[in-house]
């Protein structure tokens, strides 16, 4: 006859940081317990655990958590938090450093709620969710969630809701089809952008901005010819412009079609 075991139920958490540790459990075997607690018997025998500091990198990991289908990276380049919104198709859209307080804010009411009533509250009521405790948390996330120029790159998988990488196929086709090396041209970045938008008009794609294109055209154009932009590229009337030395723009070339671009 087969031995049926019955197992208790997992207890309860008795303090914040078993309630956190329990709520993300890698986060704190990677980052450490939630918060640095006392414990205190009274004269009735009765003990009550206090949180007196919270550890700061344990609350920056858990603004980016992965069960509830989102990601927070910080994009150190606009040096600007971003998330990635599962209602449009998983890109990442900019939030506010005051909306991830909130969200620190918000856990740590709802840790003063489920507790048992001998938890003292305090510091999880107030001292904790002060705004200069909160910016701590958010000020070391980023530096943990930091992420470089790569992360919205047009070989990643990952793209901004409006971001210049969204633009990136279409960018890649006409650089490969209306610009061309030769050491006895120069291109402006004003020259490249007039053509772009040419292109863009003809083939129904919006239009990127003049400063996120000339970001977006200088990375392609060092991939595709390794060329860095520099700032002495002479134009029509010989003033020195931002733009690119040994390519230029092909002469009577053919419209591409639209699919190239997908």
């Amino acid at each position: 006859m087969a031995r049926v075991s019955f197992l208790a139920p997992p207890l309860p958490p008795k303090t914040p940081a078993e309630w956190f540790s329990k709520k993300w459990p890698r986060q704190a075997s990677v980052f450490g317990c939630p918060f640095l607690e006392t414990t205190c018997t009274d004269e009735y025998g009765f003990q009550t655990t206090n949180p007196i500091a919270l550890n700061e990198l344990f609350f920056a990991s858990i603004l980016s958590d992965a069960r509830l289908g989102h990601k927070v990276v910080y994009y150190t380049p606009d040096e600007q938090f971003y998330f990635r919104d599962v209602r449009e198709n998983g890109a990442f859209k900019p939030t506010t450093e005051a909306k991830l307080r909130i969200l620190i804010s918000r856990y740590l009411l709802t840790c003063a709620e489920e507790l048992v009533d001998s938890t003292p509250l305090f510091n999880l009521f107030v001292r904790f969710r002060k705004e200069e405790e909160l910016q701590r948390v958010v000020n070391a996330a980023k530096s943990l969630l930091a992420v470089d120029r790569s992360f919205f790159g047009l070989d990643s998988p990952y793209a901004r809701a409006e971001g210049v990488e969204a633009h990136g196929k279409a960018a890649r086709t006409f650089i490969q089809v209306f610009i061309e090396m030769n050491s006895q041209k120069s291109l402006t970045v004003t020259d490249s952008y007039t053509s772009f938008r040419e292109f863009c008009m003809k083939n129904g794609l919006v239009m990127v901005d003049r400063r996120l294109f000339e970001d977006l055209v200088a990375e392609l154009i060092y991939k595709e010819f390794g060329l860095r932009l520099r700032h002495d590229v002479p134009n029509l009337l010989g003033k020195q412009q931002r733009g690119w030395r040994g390519v230029g723009l092909r002469e009577n070339e053919s419209e591409p079609a639209l699919a190239m671009a997908n």
